[in-house]
């Protein structure tokens, strides 16, 4: 689990665990598998596309634009610079997944569509003033449009901090939410996390929140 390869991730591949979603309908959170890749590379696109478009467009919203690919970005907007840096990034998230530097979590639709995601990587030295060993940061938190507003985003922090229980050499889970991310930074305080300080890169600010265990 959690980048604790071996033993436990053989464990974790058998483990699903189902939510409802509406009546009857169940969602699945799966550790990610090599089988979801093209899927979980479209949602990585998504997550990416929407990380540019707050940042050129810092408004506050209680909604995250609805975009589920580059190609949904507004024409204005659609520049080879843009479109290089969402493929970058998404492609560059993905390999951190494959090489087991990061680990990956899969929301699951009822007909076994891979629907959102959290990445999440675990730091065994410390890596700055706000990063310690032993600390887990939950680093990418995403929902496809069509399936928002269903607690989804919620089932994937809440099956993150279920699973980090169980794990030892973790002392505490973090995470760094962009200040225009109003619907996370919701979510991560009614999830019981705290904010304290946070840092700017370039031109994106960042809240830091922490959470122990």
């Amino acid at each position: 689990l959690l980048s604790h390869r071996g033993m436990n991730t053989l464990l974790l591949l058998a483990i699903f665990i189902n939510y409802t979603l509406g009546s009857d309908k169940m969602i699945q959170i799966v550790l990610y598998q090599s089988q979801y890749e093209p899927q979980l590379k479209e949602l990585l696109r998504g997550f990416e596309a929407e990380v540019e478009h707050r940042l050129r467009w810092p408004f506050p919203s209680a909604e995250i634009s609805p975009f589920d690919d580059p190609e949904s970005l507004d024409e204005n907007d659609q520049d080879d610079e843009l479109m290089e840096m969402v493929e970058e990034g998404a492609e560059d998230a993905l390999s951190q997944i494959n090489q087991g530097n990061d680990d990956c979590y899969l929301a699951l639709s009822p007909e076994g569509n891979v629907i959102g995601f959290q990445v999440t990587h675990l730091y065994h030295n410390q890596a700055d003033k706000h990063v310690k060993a032993g600390d887990l940061e939950l680093s990418r938190l995403y929902v496809h449009p069509d399936f928002r507003k269903n607690g989804i985003g919620r089932m994937l922090d809440q099956d993150c901090l279920e699973r980090v229980k169980t794990v030892d050499g973790i002392n505490r889970v973090i995470t760094f939410v962009e200040k225009n991310n109003s619907p996370n930074i919701a979510l991560k305080r009614d999830l019981g996390f705290r904010k304290s300080t946070g840092y700017q890169d370039g031109a994106r600010v960042y809240h830091f929140f922490q959470r122990t265990i």
